[in-house]
C-alpha cells in the first residue's frame, strides 16, 4: 500500500481509457495537472471513481489523464514508465508525466504509430481491391482490434498481413497459427512512396463503394487526429510518408502448408510468441482463388 507504484494506474472502464491518479496514495506532489492537455493526453477536471484491486468493496476517487488513439498495451507501457521517473526522481506527478509523453512522442509513439499505419494501410488497400473485383469483405471486419483475426465470415476466418515489397515478411502471432487451422491468409503487398495515396484517401475511396463499418470510421478519426497532431507539432505528416502506388500492389494468399506446424506444450510459461515468415520464396495463390473460396 505504501509503494508509489500503486498511486498511478492504467484505468480502462468501458470506452474511458487512461491514467488513474490515487491521491491518497501518492508519495509525492501532483503538481499541475491541469496544465497536461496534449492530442492524446488531457487532465479531466471532475474526477473519476475507480475499484481498486486491493479494495473491491468500495471505490475511490481518482484524478484522470483521458487518453486517446492509443492502444492499451502502450497506455500500460505510459503509466510503468511514470511510475519509473517517480521513484528514480523528486519531480511531481504532473512533471513525471510531462518527461514521459515528450520522450513517447519523440521515440516511441512515432515507432508504434508506422508500424500500426503499415497494418491498417494493407487492410484498407485489401477492402478496397476487394470492392473494385466486386467482392464486399468489409461486412465480415471484425469488431474491434481484440479480435484474434481480422475477418470472420460464418465459420471461415481470414487475416490481411501487410509487407513492404523490400522486406517482404509478415507476423504472425501464436493464437493466429494455432487457434483455428482452416483459415487464409491474404499477404498485401506494396512499396511506400512519399506523396501518393494515403491512407485517408484509401478510406474516402473505400465509403464510395459503401458506408465505413464503425471500426473503420475509428480507423479514420484516429488517423485524421495523427495527422492534425503531426501539423500542431510541425512533424512530417507520417501518413504522406507512408503513402502507396495503388496499381503497383500485389495481392496474394499465403498457401497454409508453408506455415511452420507449431507446438507450445507450456503456453502458461510463455507471454507472447510471435513468428516471422519470410514470403520471398513461398509460393502464394491468386487472390481470385480466395474469392472463390469466400464465396458470395
Amino acid at each position: 500500500m505504501e509503494n508509489i507504484k500503486e498511486a498511478i494506474i492504467p484505468m480502462f472502464e468501458g470506452d474511458i481509457k487512461g491514467i488513474a491518479i490515487d491521491p491518497f496514495m501518492c508519495k509525492t506532489q501532483l503538481g499541475k495537472l491541469k496544465n497536461i492537455n496534449y492530442p492524446n493526453f488531457k487532465y479531466l477536471e471532475e474526477e473519476k471513481w475507480i475499484s481498486r484491486e486491493d479494495d473491491e468493496r468500495s471505490k475511490k476517487p481518482v484524478k484522470f489523464i483521458q487518453v486517446v488513439n492509443l492502444p492499451d498495451n502502450l497506455i500500460v507501457e505510459v503509466v510503468n514508465s511514470i511510475n519509473a521517473v517517480l521513484n528514480e526522481e523528486n519531480i511531481t506527478v504532473a512533471k513525471a508525466i510531462d518527461k514521459i509523453i515528450d520522450y513517447f512522442k519523440k521515440v516511441k509513439f512515432h515507432k508504434d504509430i508506422a508500424q500500426e499505419l503499415m497494418g491498417d494501410l494493407g487492410e484498407a488497400i485489401f477492402i478496397l481491391k476487394s470492392f473494385e473485383s466486386g467482392y464486399d469483405v468489409m461486412k465480415h471486419l471484425r469488431v474491434n482490434d481484440n479480435n484474434t483475426y481480422d475477418f470472420y465470415s460464418n465459420e471461415k476466418v481470414f487475416e490481411v498481413k501487410s509487407t513492404s515489397l523490400e522486406k517482404n515478411e509478415m507476423i504472425l502471432t501464436h493464437e493466429q497459427m494455432v487457434q483455428i487451422k482452416e483459415k487464409k491468409i491474404v499477404v498485401v503487398k506494396f512499396k511506400v512512396v512519399a506523396a501518393q495515396t494515403t491512407l485517408l484517401d484509401i478510406y474516402d475511396m473505400i465509403s464510395k463503394f459503401g458506408t465505413l463499418d464503425d471500426l473503420l470510421v475509428q480507423k479514420q478519426k484516429h488517423w485524421k487526429s495523427i495527422k492534425e497532431q503531426c501539423a500542431l507539432n510541425a512533424k512530417n505528416d507520417i501518413l504522406a510518408d507512408y503513402a502507396v502506388i495503388l496499381d503497383k500492389v500485389k495481392l496474394g494468399i499465403f498457401k497454409n502448408e508453408n506455415l511452420p506446424d507449431v507446438e507450445i506444450k507450456n503456453m502458461n510459461a510463455c507471454k507472447k510468441i510471435t513468428y516471422s515468415i519470410n514470403c520471398t520464396d513461398s509460393e502464394t495463390e491468386n487472390i481470385v482463388q480466395f474469392y472463390k473460396w469466400l464465396g458470395k
